[in-house]
């Protein structure tokens, strides 16, 4: 005697992976517009965000401290690339 399986295992073994799975209902209140997904970072992340900034840019500017130091364009490139990451850490710790 053959076992009975249910509908979706025709043979009552493994279950028939070709048919589409159960559809369900996925809530309207789960979906949210991009300005409340901003706002609401948790205070780890901004955080986090703050160090890897400041602690980004201090470490950038700390090729200044070099012997010899940096000239020219490089000079130039290394203060507003490290400019940039303390800026980003200071906007991520704010807004």
């Amino acid at each position: 005697m053959k076992p009975v399986g249910k509908p979706d295992q025709p043979d009552g073994g493994e279950p028939n992976l070709a048919s589409p799975p159960k559809s369900s209902s996925v809530s309207s209140s789960s979906s949210s517009s991009s300005d409340e997904v901003g706002s609401m970072d948790c205070l780890g992340c901004r955080l986090t965000g703050l160090a890897f900034g400041v602690g980004g840019g201090g470490y950038i500017m700390s090729s200044l401290l070099q012997d010899p130091p940096p000239r020219g364009a490089h000079k130039a490139a290394v203060i507003a690339t490290a400019g940039a990451m303390l800026c980003f850490g200071m906007y991520r710790a704010l807004l």
